[in-house]
């Protein structure tokens, strides 16, 4: 019984592997042709869609960004003026 449930793991651990390791080849659907232009088109078939993902991550100071990403900066604005108020009383001392 040993013998067969450790033959039995091997088998599956082997499945996977392969499975892993080697993708299946692409298969041609019968009554489709294809011709040497079809074979070398680089380009996904029209009605596979793609879903973009885009992340924004905000950067502390001194961090830099990862090579491969693209920057964009946004200036701080400005701080405004505060301005100056000088206040001049006269107290006499007299009622």
């Amino acid at each position: 019984m040993r013998l067969a449930l450790g033959m039995a793991g091997l088998a599956a651990l082997s499945a996977m592997a392969t499975a892993i390791l080697a993708p299946p080849a692409p298969t041609v659907a019968e009554g489709t042709a294809t011709t040497a232009g079809d074979a070398a088109d680089p380009l996904p078939p029209a009605s596979v869609r793609v879903r973009h993902v885009t992340r924004y991550v905000q950067l502390q100071p001194g961090q830099t960004a990862p090579p491969s990403s693209t920057v964009l900066a946004t200036p701080k604005p400005a701080p405004t003026p505060t301005p100056k108020v000088v206040v001049k009383t006269r107290q006499s001392g007299t009622p």
